[in-house]
């Protein structure tokens, strides 16, 4: 087994133990902490046949709730702090930015990696205090969620001082307050306790990591940086190489894709292809490590290098397929960027031209991101290929 696939495993592990812990921390709590004279509280006197399962359902709600409320934090704090609104998803309910319109649109999460919530806004400009600015942004999902289990203090007061004539509805809404309470402590202490969960670090070590200084205060400084000017007007062929490579030497998978991805970039728009390429089929060997969505993006930029760059379709497909049903469902500019190369290695000029139109026709008439102006030049070099 290789070591890639060790420390998977491990941290698979890892994060379901501190998961496992944590829920039975949460069901010890209910048994021994919560009164049998609150759950009667709860229950009422004389419970309805259809009152046991709502409640059961808005616990459920409850759960979400405190989950939404968590994320909504974090992306409150990044809006106020000037960031660009990106992405927010709890549990299955996903808000988005529209690359092509940049409208905000609603969308079923998918994504496996996402349920447990995520909230993303992007710095628009290079400033010396973006890790300032996203270390709030980090404290606010765990202080909110802090917030919410000290709800948990009045809610258990007024549980004890319902009577039998309570109505279903109040009974109802103590439960949620409850639930709500808990759920929010259970997951104040899920983003305080451990390190890392999966490929993401917890909002305390991302904290400190943002505040600490030394290398790694650096690699994030770095990074937000970089992250910023990729959403300008800014070309890529100006970003600060420095920067680059000392993101590129961080011990997280996350941080070294994001890096390699990049460079790719930077190279490809200085007309450097080797280095490209060199660039592209190192983060080939880390794109399995990713969240799928992070995932899928990268590899559309590793078919186009193996495609049009290397000028081999094998890899080019076999990248390809690993974007799964996301790749093939995609009808970004992105997506079909990669597709027309991949169709044009394996000289299919006429699926190659189809994709190039749609392509072309993906992108916004005015280009006010770069990348629409770095896809569009591409296009061009591709459509001298086609003929």
């Amino acid at each position: 087994m290789s070591k890639k696939k060790q420390s998977k495993i491990g941290q698979l592990i890892v994060g379901g133990l501190i998961g496992a812990g944590i829920g039975y921390l949460g069901m010890y709590a209910v048994i021994h902490w919560v009164p049998d004279a609150v759950v009667q509280q709860l229950k009422g006197p004389g419970e309805t046949w259809w009152e046991g399962p709502f409640k059961i359902s808005v616990a459920f709600v409850a759960l979400w709730a405190a989950l939404a409320a968590h994320e909504l934090g974090h992306l409150l704090t990044g809006l106020a702090q000037g960031f660009k609104f990106h992405l927010y998803v709890a549990g299955f309910l996903g808000v988005r930015r529209n690359p092509l319109t940049e409208k905000v649109e609603a969308y079923f999460n998918r994504d496996p990696n996402l349920f447990g919530g995520v909230a993303a806004t992007l710095p628009i400009q290079k400033s010396p205090d973006l890790r300032q600015k996203l270390a709030a942004i980090v404290a606010a999902g765990p202080l909110i969620s802090l917030l919410g289990a000290l709800l948990g203090i009045p809610a258990y007061g007024g549980t004890l001082q319902l009577t039998d004539s309570a109505s279903p509805a109040t009974r109802i809404f103590f439960v949620f307050l409850l639930v709500f309470a808990l759920s929010s402590l259970m997951l104040f202490l899920a983003t305080t306790i451990p390190g890392r969960t999966g490929a993401f670090f917890t909002d305390r070590a991302r904290f400190f990591r943002l505040i600490g200084g030394g290398k790694a205060a650096q690699v994030e400084q770095a990074m937000l940086e970089l992250l910023a000017q990729s959403y300008t007007q800014q070309p890529y062929g100006q970003m600060d190489p420095t920067q680059i490579e000392l993101v590129k030497t961080d011990d997280s998978q996350l941080m070294q894709a994001f890096a390699y991805s990049l460079e790719y970039y930077y190279h490809l728009d200085r007309g450097e292809t080797t280095r490209a390429l060199a660039a592209a089929t190192i983060l080939e060997s880390r794109v399995d490590e990713q969240p799928i969505t992070f995932k899928v993006e990268l590899l559309k930029d590793i078919v186009f290098a193996y495609a049009f760059l290397a000028k081999d379709p094998i890899k080019a497909r076999q990248a390809w397929d690993k974007t799964g049903k996301l790749g093939n469902a995609a009808k970004d500019a992105h997506a079909l960027l990669a597709k027309t190369a991949l169709f044009l290695a394996e000289g299919n000029h006429q699926e190659a031209r189809a994709c190039l139109q749609q392509g072309l026709a993906a992108l916004p008439a005015k280009m006010q991101k770069y990348s629409d102006q770095f896809y569009w030049a591409q296009y061009q070099v591709l459509a001298q290929e086609i003929g």
